[in-house]
């Protein structure tokens, strides 16, 4: 849990309190059920981890993902997406439904003729596709 000081056992946020504000609202906003999202970025070792860590010690009592990503991926459509759900794959179902669809599109667990999942674990076999008959 985050001090009153900002810190997290480590040393503190100084000249922070405007990310931390932004952070502190979206957090808020996800327990009253709104979404949200921030990107940080900048050059090294600016304190990107120490927000972030920042911000998971004040939301110590909900589900974090964490996630990080690379250059080289940026030619992967939905990286993000994928490395963001996959832990939490299990809980799809609790999502209503065009969430739902819109993630199993993303993930490309969808049949190409319609909006059906397709039962399938990364590193599980391919599934089998029906052929059309005309």
């Amino acid at each position: 849990m985050a001090t009153v000081d900002g810190t997290s056992g480590g040393s503190p946020l100084v000249g922070r309190a405007a990310e931390r504000a932004t952070i502190d609202a979206i957090l808020a906003d996800a327990k009253r059920g709104q979404g949200g999202s921030l990107v940080l970025t900048g050059q090294a070792s600016i304190g990107k981890s120490a927000l972030v860590q920042n911000a998971i010690d004040v939301a110590s009592e909900s589900r974090v993902v964490r996630i990080a990503g690379v250059e080289s991926e940026m030619a992967v459509g939905y990286a993000g997406v994928h490395q963001v759900v996959l832990p939490i794959l299990d809980h799809l179902g609790e999502l209503p439904a065009p969430q739902r669809a819109a993630l199993d599109a993303a993930l490309g667990r969808v049949q190409p003729d319609g909006p059906r999942p397709v039962p399938r674990r990364p590193g599980g076999p391919e599934p089998r596709r029906r052929s059309r008959s005309r």
